[in-house]
């Protein structure tokens, strides 16, 4: 985990991060390890965490309240959604993660909540790679061009850089233009055309509810 400092409400010892911040704490391959290590607590019942609690704000915006608890932390995720906020220039989801000690209760730090979904989403999706791939994957492909695209890159250059990444938008231009601003993320990044080879991963990245990938799978020698 890299040093930052953060901010404090005064008097009370919580530490604030901000989403910077909160991105140098959450290093994509601790992260991933992380995740591994919490999914096997939550089988085996050591991780608490219940369904989470959806409130209406109206409009189509949520209000969703999701805590759980380990034997050394517990933790509350509070996250606003309002999907009109495009037309304001805002971004969809607001929200932060409050951090405390199981033993106590005393809450020691708050963090940025859209950057630790962001980070915890696509640490899923390579763990998930490392559990199913018998292999590091040479080319990868993913459907969608939003924040968790843009995540996803990341992530996937910090655990595989000499990965092939290519892009499936809605158009070629779209694809094109996500390529373009994030290739200094990831130098492998294209879009994906006809010449583009048969992809060893698949990662949809988007609310569509209509089908966006109708290949057939392949087998793979394990």
């Amino acid at each position: 985990m890299n040093d930052c400092h953060p901010a404090a409400v005064p008097g009370s010892g919580i530490a604030i991060y901000d989403r910077t911040q909160t991105a140098a704490l959450l290093d994509f391959a601790e992260l991933v390890e992380a995740v591994a290590v919490a999914a096997a607590e939550l089988d085996a019942g050591v991780i608490r965490s219940p369904e989470r609690l959806v409130v209406p704000l109206g409009a189509g915006a949520v209000m969703l309240s999701m805590p759980a608890a380990a034997q050394d932390i517990a933790i509350h995720k509070l996250v606003n959604v309002h999907p009109d906020n495009k037309r304001r220039g805002l971004p969809a989801i607001h929200g932060a993660v409050t951090v405390c000690d199981t033993a106590t209760g005393q809450v020691r730090c708050m963090l940025d909540d859209p950057e630790v979904t962001g980070r915890r989403t696509a640490a899923v999706s390579l763990l998930a790679i490392r559990q199913l791939l018998p292999q590091p994957p040479q080319h990868i492909l993913l459907i969608g061009t939003g924040t968790q695209a843009r995540y996803h890159v990341q992530a996937l250059h910090a655990l595989y850089p000499q990965a092939q990444v290519w892009v499936q938008a809605r158009t070629p231009d779209a694809a094109a233009r996500f390529c373009a601003s994030h290739r200094s993320l990831h130098g492998g990044l294209q879009p994906r055309g006809g010449a583009a080879p048969a992809m060893d991963v698949v990662i949809t990245l988007t609310t569509s509810t209509e089908p966006v990938y109708d290949e057939a799978p392949r087998l793979t020698a394990w």
